[in-house]
């Protein structure tokens, strides 16, 4: 698991469009707080290889998983590596917990600004939750 804008960031596998070549299976990094999302830092070289031969080719679509060796698969795709990543609701809770925490760290302090900061995550956490909810 990494880190983004002090949280935990998810793993997902996706698909990435790049000019007119598609990219499929890319392990990717998701922040739940502030929606960024990265291609995860083991298999950047190799992705980024990839991408640069296949827009050089002009292909239009291309699998990033037979370029990412065995080892890197299998810690990659191994649930039991992953397990936390697959409970979302779970994982939405903690981070609300945390952000609760500095929302009350910050009302200590009276800084108002982080306040600000700490309800806009909850809000946007609080909209997480409530798609997660609907599927």
């Amino acid at each position: 698991m990494s880190f983004c804008c002090g949280t935990d960031m998810l793993l997902t596998i996706a698909d990435i469009r790049y000019h007119s070549t598609t990219i499929t299976n890319v392990p990717m990094l998701f922040c739940l707080a502030c929606d960024q999302l990265i291609v995860h830092p083991d298999i950047e070289l190799e992705f980024e290889l990839l991408k640069d031969y296949a827009i050089s080719d002009r292909t239009r679509e291309v699998d990033l998983a037979p370029h990412i060796s065995q080892n890197k698969q299998e810690y990659l795709y191994d649930p039991r590596n992953q397990a936390e990543h697959l409970r979302l609701g779970d994982t939405l809770k903690e981070h609300i917990d945390r952000a609760l925490d500095l929302y009350s760290m910050a009302q200590t302090v009276d800084d108002p600004a982080w306040k600000e900061e700490v309800l806009d995550r909850l809000n946007t956490l609080q909209k997480k939750v409530e798609r997660n909810q609907k599927h």
